[in-house]
């Protein structure tokens, strides 16, 4: 047992403060495309800007309630799986 290691893969976490993801969102919620916006497109466009300003998961949670909420939207269907991908994420169960 002297040569027993253990490893475990890296685990990353994120800690966002809500105030300045709020002011994120806030700054997009004022753009002009964004208002005269469908509500499952403001949706990508929030997802989309928080994953742009490196809030990862806050983007991941919008993704996720996009393709719950949206079922038919292919551009959050496809978003979610674009996500997916470019973080080396497999999809949760019930999200396939």
């Amino acid at each position: 047992m002297s040569n027993d290691t253990i490893t475990s893969p890296k685990v990353l976490f994120e800690y966002a403060d809500p105030a300045d993801q709020a002011e994120i969102l806030a700054e997009i919620q004022r753009r002009p495309i964004y208002k005269s916006s469908s509500p499952a497109a403001q949706l990508f466009f929030q997802a989309v800007y928080l994953e742009e300003n490196g809030y990862d998961y806050a983007a991941y949670q919008r993704y996720r309630l996009g393709i719950k909420k949206y079922k038919k939207n292919a551009i959050l269907q496809k978003a979610y799986q674009s996500y997916l991908q470019r973080h080396d994420l497999k999809p949760s169960e019930g999200s396939k």
